[in-house]
């Protein structure tokens, strides 16, 4: 029986090398990441499962700014002005 988290998914028919066709369940993509103040999808972050991307080098993972892969760019420059002037 298929695990409770899976029942949902897509299921496909591939073909095995004794001929047969089983049914296969597809694992569902993650959610693309996205800004945190305006919810524009991030750009130059990796889209996958937690595995996927413990695999992947670090500076693969997201960019390597202040808030890289938390803030979009146009957001991180308005917060850090907005900072900057109140201080």
């Amino acid at each position: 029986m298929v695990r409770p988290k899976l029942r949902s998914g897509k299921r496909i028919r591939t073909k095995t090398p004794g001929g047969k066709f089983p049914i296969r369940s597809v694992q569902k993509k993650p959610n693309i990441s996205k800004c945190a103040s305006c919810g524009k999808t991030l750009r130059g972050t990796v889209r996958g499962t937690q595995v996927e991307v413990r695999r992947t080098t670090r500076t693969q993972r997201r960019p390597s700014r202040m808030h890289g892969g938390h803030f979009c760019h146009t957001c991180l420059k308005a917060k850090l002005i907005e900072e900057i002037r109140s201080q």
